[in-house]
């Protein structure tokens, strides 16, 4: 009899055991999806914030620009296309693949202003040194690359701002 008591203790133990075990990996698994959905929820944030800020920072430049060049002068802030060129990589799978390539349009629009302002910009220093800052302002170089400058930046303060609402609708949802 004491033999039958020992089994039946001993397969009391090993059901709870096993049920115990089943209930631990239940919670952790639970746990680990919840962890991380909330990790995956504050990645997405961080990324809406940062390229929301990116592409309002480079808007804000890129009007400067343009309205610098609307009255005869030559822009000079940098704009930051590395930042959004990262977090063009970063957004991918959190959007859709239309509001993604939306987006990395608008990255290569500023990236390629940008390097308008740099060449202009250096244009513009290189032919100073040998003419008056008035001659290299009216020479047909300086002119046909502020007026293409002067368009792109156009296209851009144009089309961000939608942008920039599309990624507040779409992003956190």
């Amino acid at each position: 009899m004491d033999l039958f008591l020992l089994g039946l203790s001993l397969m009391k133990d090993l059901f709870f055991a096993i049920v115990g075990a089943w209930i631990g990996a239940w919670l952790g698994i639970r746990w680990a999806r919840r962890e991380a959905n909330e990790q995956e929820r504050v990645r997405k944030e961080r990324i809406k914030a940062q390229l929301l800020s990116a592409l309002e920072f480079n808007l804000k430049q890129a009007e400067q620009a343009l309205d610098a060049l609307s009255k005869g002068g030559q822009p000079n802030f940098p704009l930051d296309a590395i930042k959004l060129n990262a977090l063009v990589t970063d957004s991918y799978g959190i959007v859709s693949n239309e509001l993604w390539k939306d987006i990395e349009w608008g990255s290569y629009q500023f990236q390629h202003l940008h390097d308008k302002l740099t060449i202009l910009n250096t244009a513009f220093l290189v032919m100073s040194l040998s003419n008056s800052q008035q001659a290299v302002a009216n020479s047909p170089l300086i002119i046909a690359h502020r007026t293409s400058l002067e368009k792109h930046a156009k296209i851009i303060t144009d089309g961000t701002p939608i942008l920039i609402e599309r990624i507040k609708g779409e992003i956190g949802h």
